[in-house]
């Protein structure tokens, strides 16, 4: 697979699937704590700290890989004028 398909297809794994779906983990880890469903000796801040991180963690790498493929793309079609430009 070439390298600048790989990273559209990261994009979009990372945009549609990873950073929505820790949103939805965090508001249900979120939830179940509010209702009282967790184990009781579960401290909050690990609570907190685990909700955070996935949160954080999920947003994070659907920004990085989008900006990444975006980036290499200007970068493949930069490159690609200036072959034609040579070969005119």
């Amino acid at each position: 697979m070439h390298g600048l398909t790989e990273k559209y297809y990261n994009t979009l794994i990372n945009t549609y699937l990873r950073g929505p779906s820790m949103v939805v983990y965090t508001w249900l880890l979120y939830q179940a704590w509010w209702l009282g469903e967790l184990s009781p000796g579960i401290p909050r801040v690990a609570i907190f700290m685990t909700a955070s991180l996935h949160f954080l963690n999920g947003q994070y790498y659907s920004s990085l890989t989008s900006q990444s493929y975006g980036y290499h793309s200007r970068i493949a079609k930069q490159k690609q004028k200036q072959k034609q430009k040579k070969t005119e």
